[in-house]
Order: C-alpha cells, then sequence, then structure tokens
C-alpha cells in the first residue's frame, strides 16, 4: 500500500520503496518530495530522498539521509532527479547502489544515473585532554559519547555516568538529520598544565561561552556549530553535565565567500558547497572564535563529463557575536584547493595532536587505492612519511612523530624543542577486517583498534570463538625494522590480552 507523509514547507512525501542490507541491520526508505509550490515554479520540481536506519538496542536509528534536489543550478541546469531503483550489494553489506532519473530536470542529457555509495560505522566517542584546556567549561565532560537518530543528537558524558542506550543524558534536535559529525581536538597550545595557578590562564565567562567544540552536517546541506554546555542545564538527567548547545547554522552554498583565490573566483565546477559534496571534515586548527578545516569535494559532473578523483578544500570559518541577541556573524576563506590524483577515502587528525607542534595545521590522508599523504595548511600535499599501507583501510589512526615520550601529557620543552627527525606511524584497519602497521600485517581479524597514549599502546579487540583485546607496545612498533632479524626486533608483548565478549569493539 502507498504510504503519504507530510513533508518539510509543506511539501507532499509519498514512500515509494524500502531495502535490506545483507546483514539486516540496515534499512532504506525511498522517497518521493513535491514541493508545495511544483506547479506555479519552474525550477523546483519532485526530487527522491533515501533515509537509512539501523535497528540497535531495540530502536530504528535514522543514521543518514540522502537528498537528490539540487538546491543550486549548475551552469543553469536543474538536476534533481527521483530514485528508481536501490539495492544494496550482495558481497558488502555496507555498499548501496541507487538509480536516479533525472528526465523531469532541465538536464540535456544524461538523465539517467547511476550512483554507488560505501558507508562505514564511526566511532561516535570523543575524548578531551585531562589537562586543563583555555575555554573548556568545567562542566563539560571528558569522555563524551555521541549517536545520530534523525534530527536529534543523543549525548553521554561516560565519565559522569554510562548510561545503557537506547536512553542517554541528554538531547539536542536540530534544524535537518544529522548526516556526520566533526569534533574539535586537543591542540599542544591549548593545554596549560594541571599545577598552573597562573590566572591568566583560566577561561573567562566570554570564552567558555564562545568555545565551539563540534561541527554538525545536516542532510539538507548546512552545518551547524555547537557549543560547550556552560551552567547547569534543565534538559540533563546526569547531575554535573552541561549538554552542547546550537549556536547557529550555516550554508556554504548561500554564504558569500570574503576573499578569492588566486587568478580569480573557485569555479563551482569543482567546488559543489553544499552537505552532500563536503565529506571528512577535519579540523586542523581552532581558537577561540575560528576553524580551520579541511575536507575533500567531489566534482559535480555535468553535460557528459564525469571527474574520477576528488579535491582538497581548506577553509577557514570565523564567527563573531552580535549585540542585542542577533544571529552570529560568520566569515567564510578559502585557504588552498588542491585537486587530487584519485578519490578520498579518510582525512583524519593526528592522534598526538596534543603533544606535538607540528601535528598542528596539518592531518593525514588515505586515497581510495590505499596511497597515504601528508597535508600541511596552505594546500601543501606530499607523500606521507609513514609509508604506504598493503589495502585501503577504512579506519585510520596516525602519529605525527612516534619518538616523543607520551608518558606525560605535558609537553616539555626538550619535546617542543628537539630537531630529530620525527617518526610517523600510519595504524589501518581494512574492511577484511585486517590491522596494519604500515605495511607490517598486526591482526588478521580484528573489529575495532584504538590508539591510548597515555599508556603507550595500541589497542585491538579480535575476532574469533574466543575474541580478546590486545595490547601492542608502540615503542615497538615504531623501533621495527623489516631487515633486522627477529632477535633484533622486540616481541610485541604488551599487557596480557583480556577476553570479551563477542560483538564487543572499542
Amino acid at each position: 500500500h502507498d504510504t503519504r507523509l507530510a513533508g518539510r514547507n509543506g511539501e507532499k512525501e509519498e514512500v515509494i520503496g524500502i531495502a535490506f542490507n545483507l546483514e539486516g541491520d540496515l534499512l532504506a526508505v525511498v522517497s518521493l518530495l513535491t514541493p508545495a509550490d511544483s506547479e506555479s515554479s519552474t525550477q523546483h520540481k519532485e526530487y527522491g530522498k533515501v533515509q537509512l536506519y539501523h535497528r540497535s538496542n531495540y530502536h530504528w536509528y535514522l543514521k543518514y539521509e540522502l537528498r537528490f534536489d539540487d538546491k543550486v543550478e549548475n551552469e543553469g541546469v536543474n538536476t534533481s532527479g527521483s530514485v528508481s531503483v536501490i539495492k544494496f550489494s550482495d558481497e558488502d553489506p555496507y555498499r548501496l547502489m541507487i538509480a536516479l532519473d533525472r528526465r523531469g530536470s532541465t538536464l540535456p542529457e544524461n538523465a539517467l544515473e547511476w550512483r554507488e555509495y560505501a558507508f562505514r560505522w564511526e566511532s561516535s566517542t570523543i575524548h578531551y585532554s585531562q589537562h586543563t584546556i583555555v575555554g573548556k567549561s568545567p562542566n563539560s565532560p571528558n569522555v563524551l559519547a555521541l549517536s545520530i537518530d534523525g534530527k536529534t543528537l543523543n549525548f553521554t558524558p561516560l565519565d559522569k555516568a554510562i548510561v545503557p542506550p537506547p536512553m542517554y543524558a541528554a538531547s539536542l534536535e536540530l534544524p535537518a538529520p544529522v548526516i556526520g559529525i566533526t569534533s574539535r581536538p586537543c591542540f599542544q597550545h591549548e593545554i596549560t598544565g594541571n599545577n598552573s595557578d597562573d590566572s591568566n590562564n583560566k577561561p573567562s565567562h566570554e570564552e567558555e561561552m564562545s568555545r565551539v567544540e563540534l561541527i554538525v552536517a545536516l542532510a539538507d546541506g548546512s552545518f551547524a556549530l555547537l557549543k560547550n554546555g556552560v551552567g547547569k542545564s534543565k534538559e540533563s538527567l546526569t547531575p554535573g553535565f552541561s549538554p552542547p548547545t546550537l549556536l547557529t547554522t550555516f550554508d556554504l552554498s548561500t554564504l558569500v565567500f570574503s576573499n578569492k583565490m588566486e587568478g580569480g573566483d573557485i569555479s563551482p565546477e569543482y567546488l559543489a558547497f553544499n552537505g552532500m559534496k563536503l565529506r571528512d571534515m577535519t579540523i586542523i586548527d581552532a581558537s577561540e572564535d575560528s576553524f580551520t578545516i579541511i575536507a575533500a569535494s567531489s566534482p559535480q559532473g555535468t553535460r557528459g563529463r564525469h571527474h574520477f578523483h576528488d579535491n582538497l578544500v581548506e577553509i577557514k570559518i570565523s564567527w563573531a557575536s552580535l549585540e542585542n541577541g542577533e544571529r552570529e556573524r560568520l566569515d567564510l576563506q578559502i585557504s588552498a584547493c588542491v585537486p587530487l590524483k584519485g578519490r578520498v577515502l579518510r582525512i583524519v587528525n593526528w592522534s598526538d595532536t596534543a603533544l606535538v607542534t607540528g601535528a598542528r595545521w596539518s592531518a593525514l590522508i588515505e586515497l581510495a587505492d590505499g596511497m597515504l599523504l601528508d597535508y600541511f595548511s596552505g594546500g601543501m600535499v606530499d607523500c606521507s612519511k609513514a609509508g604506504a599501507l598493503l589495502e585501503p583501510c577504512p579506519w585510520l589512526a596516525g602519529l605525527y612523530d612516534a619518538k616523543i615520550d607520551t608518558t606525560s601529557l605535558t609537553p616539555s620543552a626538550d619535546v617542543l624543542g628537539h630537531d630529530e627527525p620525527s617518526k610517523r606511524l600510519a595504524f589501518g584497519l581494512s574492511s577484511r577486517y585486517r590491522l596494519y602497521c604500515g605495511e607490517r600485517l598486526l591482526s588478521s581479524a580484528s573489529t575495532s583498534f584504538a590508539v591510548s597514549l597515555e599508556h603507550k599502546f595500541l589497542s585491538h579487540i579480535t575476532l574469533g570463538s574466543r575474541p580478546q583485546q590486545r595490547f601492542l607496545p608502540l615503542a615497538s612498533l615504531r623501533d621495527f625494522d623489516p631487515f633486522m632479524g627477529s632477535d633484533e626486533n622486540e616481541a610485541l608483548d604488551g599487557y596480557e590480552a583480556r577476553s570479551v565478549e563477542r560483538g564487543a569493539r572499542l
């Protein structure tokens, strides 16, 4: 039977199909939306939408939404379309194929289009440094777990109370479904130390109020800035916890950029700024009133021209509070736009960003073919000193300088001024559950991994009838030499392995 819903802004929404993936944990719901003013307007036609639901803890969570209502016309062409066919892969449960019918648009050719999407699960836990950070509220958590459920973000401070899902400590409703979250890392220059009595290092009330912690990408192409909670919150079920609050929302496709690239404006053929085009946003620098982010952007294919590479974009987002309770004023500057030689698979911060000065303004990039790149602010891209991974790894982590002593998280003068060449390390987990450190295979069957600088170990969960949590010393991984014999290389004997339940993840 047909299911008709009331969409946003008076839109008429009709569910036209559903599909399950191979594992049975993902449900794709296909809808056709008709704008309320479609009869009087020639530019706004019906378009398709795909929503992905995940079943867990006796609840169906809306985890992702794809909309095919291109709001910005490309070269005077409206490319909105409806979904005609949807199908999950028979081999990969998280690969989705979608066929689009654009014959109702003004596209002169290529009215039928076929797309493939590959999804991956990301950890929703953010760990903040235990050291004092300028601008960080004392009511903010040190370990914050987030869960996406459509327009709602659920928060649980794990350091204050472990609330079992599907329950949570607090929630925040946003204007549109959430499709991505980017957290602000802890940078070395923000750490002041636990024993500091200098009053100048203490954050003021204004700094606490203005500290932005998260950038949230929404399904309608807009973005939201979330600031840390200050004071007591009536919405929180956990005493002493103030959840993040909404500072402002903005849309990159409608904002006017304050600067131009060398040689003129950036061509819209290479950059289409909406929430569906920018992905893997990573914050490489932050202050009290600005972020510098990098993200991958897929060039828009028009008039039969399709691109098989991504552009790397660096953008500085600045905000300033206005008086009389007016909306935040935003300013965006495009610092760099670098064409890459392939598709971007991952962009991540260095795990030791809080310890190493050089890790600031930098990030680790992995292409779809497994090639690793080091990015530096200003558009500098080099082959990574961490080497290469033997196969593409959707889950990635890296150390900018593994030679630094991580016994104490407080950077010392020797650490900040050392002249020795850095030793990069890259860790990756492939879709086949193989764990690598560069070209070295660490485990042939692992579900997840985490880098702990406090304990100086790489921890991972193994697969099998008796899964275990195992610990590998970072020093042994750093000093490993493939050309030396086994006697010269230290054995990977960390903490004693611990048994865990089946399905456990880090």
